[in-house]
């Protein structure tokens, strides 16, 4: 692209894609609270929960790992 990431950036910064949401307390939109919460579940379940961690170091492949999981 003319003008290489720089530019990017500049246009994505213009057109405000680099925000987290809002601050306010509403969780009924995509707030800054809404996306926090959602890193802490997925964390609690692809970090913490022993069926999901069992299951990715037991298989051969990231590909068997997506069908123990029901993903594939």
């Amino acid at each position: 692209m003319p003008g290489g990431i720089q530019h990017i950036i500049k246009i994505g910064k213009s057109d405000n894609k680099f925000s987290l949401g809002s601050f306010n307390l509403d969780f009924t939109s995509s707030t800054f609270w809404v996306i926090l919460s959602m890193v802490f579940l997925s964390s609690t379940n692809f970090g913490i929960d022993q069926t999901y961690v069992q299951r990715y170091h037991a298989t051969t492949s990231q590909k068997a790992a997506a069908n123990h999981c029901g993903y594939a």
